[in-house]
């Protein structure tokens, strides 16, 4: 029962997302008119001129034989999430994007992912990583770098199923790395990589943290900053050690790329073992310079001695780069 004086689950979310929101969440909220978005994709032909579907043809895939109840539910995704077109009715942008959300987390049958074989060393300690396939998630765990010699989760990042059918385990490992290198590049120059809306940037720093190769008991990580993105429209969050940040910026990518190291584009042609060689010949670490104003120092160091080294102020944005080459 809702008490006096306090609002409804509804209320509140339109209060936070607007309207307009609400009201497209409102009328996905029906079996008929999620089947018509599913039908129009399903007639969807990438780089055609026209794919619509008449009313009757859509009508009928759809399976209503009442027009008029299904003129009803058509009205209410049209415009939102799809257009009339020449010929008739096809999805749009809106439309797309929630087709491709099912198919992609849901539409595919949990998928099982056999990771034995695949081998990567921890970055702290060098143990090698438990990597595992759980809840449309992939995780690594060293179990050795957590608080009193307990297991650590190094990585835990969103990966639909649809990502790991017809791929095997280091296949998958290679492409959640594309992935979030290109996700992380974006999130870093400020747009999100899920609805394009804002991301605010900030580090966040243990104040008490004890250095070494196992977890801090007082903030649970090895690196005492992180670096954390979250979309101010669709709350898309993502955080990290504060050396995401150099290994995602442009300029961080490119000093990778001069020693081999080959992050996005082309990583899926390269055999994870050579991609955990490359890694392991790079060094990753970062300091607080200052804490008013906060400055954070992020080096990217190759074992040849090249080192490129960032200076990023409390919003994440660099304030100093510079670089020393090998002698």
């Amino acid at each position: 029962m809702q008490r006096e004086g306090t609002t409804s689950a509804p209320e509140r979310a339109t209060e936070t997302v607007g309207g307009r929101a609400a009201d497209a969440f409102a009328k996905l909220g029906n079996e008929i008119r999620l089947t018509i978005l599913l039908t129009l994709w399903e007639a969807y032909e990438p780089f055609t001129d026209d794919d619509g579907l008449t009313f009757t043809e859509l009508r009928e895939r759809v399976g209503v034989t009442d027009s008029g109840r299904f003129n009803y539910h058509l009205e209410q995704v049209t415009g939102e999430f799809v257009e009339e077109t020449d010929t008739g009715y096809a999805l749009h942008g809106a439309g797309h994007k929630v087709v491709r959300a099912v198919v992609a987390g849901v539409g595919v049958d949990d998928p099982e992912l056999d990771t034995e074989g695949v081998e990567i060393p921890c970055p702290h300690c060098g143990s090698p990583e438990v990597v595992d396939y759980e809840d449309r998630k992939l995780w690594a765990v060293c179990p050795d770098c957590g608080p009193d010699g307990e297991e650590l989760t190094l990585m835990e990042t969103d990966f639909d199923p649809a990502g790991v059918a017809g791929r095997t385990a280091a296949e998958v490992v290679r492409a959640n790395g594309t992935q979030e290198v290109q996700k992380n590049a974006m999130r870093l120059a400020g747009v999100c990589p899920e609805c394009s809306g804002v991301v605010d940037s900030r580090f966040e720093v243990c104040d008490d943290h004890r250095d070494g190769d196992r977890a801090c008991p007082n903030c649970g990580r090895v690196s005492r900053v992180l670096v954390r993105f979250e979309c101010s429209v669709c709350k898309n969050e993502m955080q990290g050690p504060a050396t995401v940040a150099a290994a995602s910026h442009p300029t961080g990518q490119s000093f990778a790329l001069e020693h081999g190291l080959e992050r996005g584009f082309g990583a899926d042609e390269v055999p994870l073992e050579r991609l955990v060689e490359l890694e392991e010949s790079m060094d990753y670490d970062h300091a607080v310079v200052s804490t008013d104003p906060l400055r954070v120092r992020t080096t990217l160091r190759h074992e040849d001695g090249d080192e490129l080294a960032f200076v990023f102020d409390e919003n994440v944005d660099v304030v100093e780069t510079t670089r020393q080459r090998r002698a």
